[in-house]
């Protein structure tokens, strides 16, 4: 599906990030009143306007369930997950996206494109990075709360092994919305994320933290690989 740049995906842009992206540290709004910072945030939204098409996603349903921390989905794909380890002393407990999966999952991939206009001086091209990387947020969120669902990107704290991007691709065909990826599993364009849609109604956001020698050796025997391949790839 394709977008049109609309008032509602626009509000959903994070801008306390867009300029954490240009090192200021004042909160947005109040730090409209450093005039760079005006000039720059001007800047942003003519750039926004040049792109009409902002974007494109596919957004599918699967059968799913979970079994020993894999994510099984349409009784084919494997997705491995890692369970946190980190000793935790208030009793909750040590979660795992695959505890959170029970009959079906979605499966995302959002890019805001390359569809800015294009200017080899180095400040329109920093402009155009940090506005692509919002844009593509803005979008996740829009569809994040279209779907009722929280989204667990590939390669972020909870799915840190990148090479489920390739299960990802495998099921989805990045390539019909533009995206590629390359040997190290990362998309292009830079502006573009892939992950799962949960509906479980205990579903959160967590980050697997520290990983344990035999964490790593349960995870390398679910795939069938040695160790040292897991720990090239997810540190």
């Amino acid at each position: 599906m394709k977008n049109i740049l609309t008032d509602e995906i626009i509000s959903l842009i994070d801008w306390n990030e867009f300029f954490r992206f240009w090192k200021f540290k004042e909160k947005f709004p109040e730090v409209l009143q450093n005039n760079e910072a005006k000039i720059l945030v001007d800047d942003a939204n003519k750039m926004l306007k040049t792109c009409k098409n902002c974007g494109e996603a596919k957004i599918e349903w699967f059968p799913a369930r979970s079994e020993n921390d894999n994510i099984i989905i349409n009784e084919k794909y494997i997705v491995r997950c890692f369970r946190q380890q980190t000793k935790k002393n208030d009793g909750s407990p040590y979660y795992c996206l695959a505890d959170f999966v029970e009959d079906k999952i979605g499966l995302f991939a959002i890019t805001a494109g390359d569809n800015f206009e294009k200017n080899d001086d180095v400040y329109n091209s920093l402009l155009r990075e940090s506005v692509s990387q919002r844009l593509v947020e803005a979008l996740s969120q829009f569809y994040q709360k279209k779907n009722n669902a929280l989204a667990f990107a590939i390669g972020y704290p909870s799915l840190p092994d990148l090479r489920i991007m390739k299960v990802a691709d495998e099921i989805l065909d990045l390539k019909s919305i533009g995206i590629t990826l390359n040997e190290s599993c990362m998309m292009s364009p830079v502006s573009s994320v892939c992950g799962f849609y949960i509906m479980h109604p205990k579903a959160r956001y967590f980050t697997v933290g520290k990983i344990s020698d035999e964490q790593y050796a349960d995870y390398a025997a679910r795939g069938n690989e040695n160790i040292d391949e897991v720990k090239k790839w997810v540190k």
